[in-house]
């Protein structure tokens, strides 16, 4: 099963109201978003989801927002590629560079 199947799973709880909808469609696009190989093509991988959870999005209201975030991050693809999940430590503690 592709990530993409398991975030889609998940947004599939039953849901109170709109606004729980609309927290969870933002998780799962967060989740999506770092989900997502860093090399890849980021407008051919907001397509695939975006194909994937199209139809889908009628029954569970959830994947309707993730739908509409991923339109809205197709229509801006150089302003939402994933960084690098990788972190940068720094060296030395903070104590030791303010005493020299």
């Amino acid at each position: 099963m592709q990530e993409l199947d398991k975030i889609i799973l998940r947004l599939a709880e039953p849901l109170e109201n709109r606004k729980d909808a609309v927290v969870l469609g933002r998780l799962g696009f967060l989740e999506w978003l770092v989900s997502i190989p860093d090399d890849c093509d980021f407008s051919e991988e907001v397509r695939r989801a975006h194909e994937r959870a199209e139809p889908l999005k009628q029954s569970m209201p959830a994947v309707g927002v993730l739908c509409e975030l991923l339109t809205e991050a197709g229509k801006q693809p150089n302003f939402l590629t994933p960084a690098s999940t990788s972190l940068v430590r720094r060296k030395g503690s903070r104590r030791r560079r303010s005493l020299h």
